[in-house]
């Protein structure tokens, strides 16, 4: 979750779809916004097999590193990817 000048947002990160023998890691992730009472996806981003995601904040403001851990081809070497979080006016 982050907070925002619109109010809360939530980040969702998907890890995989299917089944062990036929996995599916190269999904779409979302971030919600607080709008009329719900949460309503605002972006979509890629994730492979998306296992954690963590906001933290620099001076420019918010920042969310997710956690990726395999690629579409299901091999354990997933780089870590960092956003910066902007919030439209």
């Amino acid at each position: 979750m982050l907070p925002g000048k619109h109010g809360p947002y939530v980040v969702r990160v998907n890890f995989i779809l299917g089944t062990p023998a036929a996995p599916t890691t190269a999904l779409d992730s979302q971030l919600y916004q607080w709008q009329d009472g719900k949460l309503a996806v605002i972006e979509e981003f890629p994730t492979f097999g998306g296992t954690d995601v963590a906001v933290y904040e620099d001076d420019r403001g918010p920042l969310v590193a997710v956690s990726n851990s395999l690629s579409a081809d299901v091999r354990f070497r997933t780089d870590t990817v960092i956003y910066r979080f902007t919030e439209q006016d």
